[in-house]
This record gives C-alpha cells, sequence and structure tokens, in this order.
C-alpha cells in the first residue's frame, strides 16, 4: 500500500512539470548613476569617507508602488451543450516605480538636512506578500539606507 501511495504521489508530480529543453544564455546589466549628483558637489558612496565630517544622520528610505485589484480581459467558456458563459478575469496592475526617482527623495531628504554626502550607501529590493487575502499579491518596492554627513574642508 505504502509503495502504490508514493508511485501515485510521483505521477501526479510529474504529469505536472513542465518539460525543459533549452535555457538560454542571458545577460543583465544594473548600475547605479551617481553623476547627476556628483555634479552638485554631493558624495554618494557605499564606502566610508576618511576626511573629517559632521555627523547629519541616518538615512533608512522605503518606497513601494501602489497596486490595484482591476479587470485584465474577459474570458469565455462553451459548454458541450453549446452554451457560452462569458467570465471577467481580475488581475494585479501594481503602479510603475523607479529606482533614479526614489534615490532622487533620498537626496532631496540629504540636503534639506544640511547635508552633502551619503556615505555607507545601500540598496536593496523589498518585497511585501499580501497572502492572507483572496487575491494574493507581492509587491516590490526599493529601500536605500546610509549615513549622511556634511564634509568639512580645511
Amino acid at each position: 500500500m505504502k509503495n502504490f501511495i508514493y508511485l501515485f504521489i510521483l505521477i501526479a508530480l510529474s504529469s505536472c512539470a513542465t518539460e525543459l529543453k533549452v535555457i538560454y544564455p542571458e545577460e543583465t546589466f544594473y548600475n547605479i548613476d551617481f553623476t547627476p549628483f556628483t555634479e552638485k558637489g554631493f558624495l554618494i558612496t557605499p564606502e566610508k569617507y576618511e576626511g573629517k565630517y559632521e555627523s547629519i544622520g541616518m538615512i533608512d528610505f522605503i518606497a513601494k508602488p501602489g497596486a490595484k485589484f482591476e479587470k485584465s480581459y474577459q474570458d469565455f467558456y462553451t459548454s458541450t451543450t453549446g452554451i457560452t458563459t462569458f467570465k471577467d478575469v481580475y488581475k494585479w496592475k501594481t503602479d510603475m516605480i523607479i529606482f533614479s526617482d526614489v534615490l532622487n527623495k533620498v537626496y532631496e531628504q540629504c540636503t534639506k538636512m544640511g547635508a552633502d554626502a551619503l556615505i555607507n550607501f545601500r540598496n536593496e529590493i523589498t518585497e511585501d506578500r499580501y497572502t492572507n487575502i483572496l487575491n494574493p499579491v507581492t509587491i516590490l518596492g526599493y529601500r536605500i539606507t546610509g549615513f549622511a554627513i556634511k564634509r568639512k574642508t580645511e
């Protein structure tokens, strides 16, 4: 009996799997351009700053897009009796969020605080999973952290 259950599970799992025959090469290039800030005299670096500076404050900024569960298209099904039934299909539509816009907001906040540099710069993608709802969704956003300073010139 135990072998029968294992065989049944194996058949069930193998029938759900799709056959993969080719994996194509992929190249991804990711960069963050700090030039617009450097041109304004503002330093952003993932490194420590070795010069003299005045501590301004810690930065921890999270930006997440909004989303709406809305009608995507209308699907139909025709039964064996010839009756056609239409059904609205709904999907999550997530707003666009652009990393450079998020970085600009961090820069603006730093300069409002009196900083001219952001050191120990870190960025990551955040993930919020809404699973306890009828239509689960995962929302991706950005998180930027760092230490805002004012560099001293001697």
